[in-house]
């Protein structure tokens, strides 16, 4: 059954894109009433444009994976509930008329929720990625990146290179990691949140944001990250390559008490952010550390 729904799927969009109808969005759902799967991809297509998407969906072995290859403007939104009671999304935006975007997603919810997508997109004028994960417990961590570019030369659009990212929660634990080989705003900005909450008597908190600075062209490459929450702590970590200046903050907040570490760096740097809570040894810290 799920061979036919991806040929269905694929027919549909060739006919959108022979007709050349403005706006197509396409939803698959699967699952039952205690977990489920679900994916929603809208291309704002024109005449010009060519969409190609492929869909698996096995709901017998709680999977659903997906390929896109897109021109132009594109966004898609993926979220599962997993039988254990986790809850984890992922989705993207890219706009832009020359964009050329390839993306590629997974997910499970057996027996946890577990969902990851891959990205690459150049020629964008602005691309928004981001993923969530939640506990049964209502634990939380999310990750977001968005590099944008107004650049009036479509060869030097916004572009973000080998990004991937993942979420996935259990009932008691939820964790996001997202990593990129580069990303660049020529004229625009690149912004990076974490964020994680831990909502036992500790109630814990805490978060990792870096965004670029007044710069011709901010580059970063090599960017590693994680957020994650469980019973009693939470951390927020990434490391990354910056050229140009940059702001950066870390905080991390434990019983109401709170830890920040901001500043600012000029140039070339390595740099390592690091916010974490652990509420069994009453401890919290924040951190950023710069590598010439």
């Amino acid at each position: 059954m799920a061979k036919v729904k991806m040929i269905l799927i694929s027919l549909s969009i060739l006919y959108f894109f022979i007709q050349g109808v403005y706006g197509i969005s396409i939803s698959v759902t699967g699952g039952n009433a205690n977990s489920g799967l679900g994916a929603t991809t809208t291309f704002a297509a024109g005449l010009d444009d060519v969409v190609e998407q492929h869909i698996v969906l096995n709901t017998d072995q709680g999977k659903m994976s997906n390929h896109l290859h897109a021109d132009g403007p594109v966004t898609g939104f993926r979220q599962v509930r997993g039988k254990s009671g986790g809850y984890a999304d992922a989705g993207f935006s890219v706009t832009g008329r020359y964009a050329q975007t390839d993306y590629e997603f997974t997910m499970s919810n057996n027996p946890y929720a577990l969902v990851t997508e891959s990205l690459t997109s150049q020629i964008a004028d602005n691309i928004y990625v981001f993923a969530n994960a939640k506990d049964f417990k209502g634990e939380w961590a999310k990750a977001e990146m968005y590099v944008d570019s107004p650049s009036r030369y479509s060869i030097n659009k916004a572009n973000l290179v080998g990004y991937f990212v993942s979420a996935y929660a259990t009932s008691d634990s939820a964790s996001v990691e997202q990593k990129a080989t580069r990303a660049a705003a020529p004229e625009g900005k690149i912004l990076i949140n974490l964020a994680a909450r831990e909502r036992s008597f500790d109630k814990s908190y805490v978060k990792s944001i870096l965004k670029s600075l007044y710069t011709p062209y901010p580059y970063y490459s090599n960017m590693k990250a994680c957020a994650y929450a469980s019973f009693g702590k939470t951390k927020a970590t990434q490391s990354f390559y910056a050229l140009g200046p940059i702001s950066s903050e870390s905080y991390a907040s434990l019983n109401g008490v709170s830890t920040r570490d901001v500043d600012s760096y000029l140039g070339k740097r390595i740099v390592v952010q690091n916010a974490w809570t652990d509420g069994f040894l009453n401890r919290k810290g924040a951190i950023n550390v710069v590598i010439n």
